[in-house]
Order: structure tokens, then C-alpha cells, then sequence
């Protein structure tokens, strides 16, 4: 079955890692929930710099629950998408999202959309007092490609998304129980039994 005139197809994939330097997201700790999508559409215009302006149509989608991948759809009218989006002779169009920005950071409030400025928005999030995070930031950049313009007119693409936020695994490898040796009086018998869920890792100079 085709797409419906008037229709902007994007599926949000986390991308798989590509080097051992590279780390996959862990479902159980959130890292690769989709809650919520921005999305920017940048038509191109024969420049290097489209993205330099502001985008011709951006949105957002909310109150979503997917992990991995998960496809949005956006509305357009046939003039949008004929005329504007995918202004002849170009097929294709740029498109940037952000998944899971806080809520606190309004887009309508930045000073522009162009995609420097919201590449450098500052994100933070108080990692040391939760073991597990609702969700991460991820964003990425690819195209969307209008489909046969004589047929239908309707566009798809395929975004691939990352975590903003670094990663470091750390491997510990800590003894379950240590026998104390009696070097004081009543102390003798005592076990030192450890408890990693209340160890922390500090990075110094890093």
C-alpha cells in the first residue's frame, strides 16, 4: 500500500554501533526510549547552507513510548510538500530531530532554528542522584525523499538518532566477602561484605 497524498513519513532508528568505541543503548536503563520527537524540515536550495535558515516546517510529537524505533507521521498539504518542502527540481529534504528534549527548553524561545543553534543547545540532567534516567537526548540528521510527484505526493525518510549524552562502562571487580584478620580484641569471626549499588566512581582531571 502506498502512502496518503499529503503525508511525511520519518522512522526514528537508534543507530547501532559502528566501532568497540561505540556502546549499543540498554532498554532496561532508558537509553534508547523514544518519548518525544522535534522535528525540522530544511529544503534544499542548491547551497551548502540550508540549514543555515530557518526550517520550513518544524513540529513536535509527544506522549510516545517506543524503544529503538518508531515512525511518525507528519501532515502536509500537497502544495507544502509540491512547493515548498520539495520545491522542484530537488527531491529531497533535510530534516534534523531532537527525541526526548526536556521539557524546560521551549524551541519557540531560542533566538533562531537554525540547526548550529539547536546543536548548541545545553542540556543537563542530575545523573549522581539517579540510578536510572527516564530517558536520554538523542538527535540526528538525514533526508526525506518525496515519492513519484505524477502519483502521489508523499515523502519518507529514515532518521538515524544517537544519544547526546557520553558513555562509560565501567567493569568492577570487587570480592563478595573478605575474612578480617584479628588484629584487634572482638574483631575475630567479623566479615567485610560488599555492597556494589552504594559504590560510586569518580573521574578526576577527565
Amino acid at each position: 500500500l502506498g502512502m496518503e497524498p499529503g503525508t511525511i513519513t520519518l522512522t526514528l532508528r537508534s543507530v547501532e554501533p559502528t566501532t568497540k568505541a561505540t556502546m549499543p543503548g540498554v532498554e532496561d536503563y532508558n537509553e534508547n526510549l523514544i518519548k518525544s520527537v522535534h522535528y525540522f524540515f530544511y529544503p534544499k536550495d542548491g547551497t551548502n547552507t540550508n540549514t543555515e535558515k530557518e526550517p520550513a516546517k518544524m513540529g513536535q510529537v509527544t506522549n510516545l513510548s517506543k524503544q529503538g524505533e518508531h515512525t511518525i507521521t507528519v501532515n502536509a498539504s500537497e502544495d507544502e510538500i509540491k512547493n515548498i518542502l520539495f520545491k522542484y527540481p530537488y527531491n529531497d529534504c533535510d530534516v534534523y530531530v531532537i527525541v526526548n528534549l526536556p521539557s524546560n527548553i521551549k524551541i519557540d524561545e531560542l533566538p533562531d532554528r537554525k540547526l548550529s543553534t539547536l546543536k548548541k543547545i545545553a542540556v543537563s540532567t542530575n545523573f549522581e542522584n539517579s540510578l536510572k534516567q527516564d530517558s536520554f537526548v538523542m538527535e540526528g540528521l538525514n533526508v526525506a525523499t518525496v515519492e513519484d510527484r505524477n502519483k502521489v505526493l508523499a515523502a519518507k525518510g529514515t532518521i538515524p538518532v544517537g544519544r547526546v549524552a557520553a558513555k562509560i562502562s565501567v567493569s568492577v571487580k570487587v570480592l563478595n566477602q573478605i575474612n578480617l584478620i584479628q588484629e584487634v580484641e572482638g574483631t575475630s569471626g567479623m566479615k567485610w561484605t560488599s555492597n556494589p549499588e552504594k559504590m560510586k566512581i569518580e573521574l578526576v582531571n577527565g
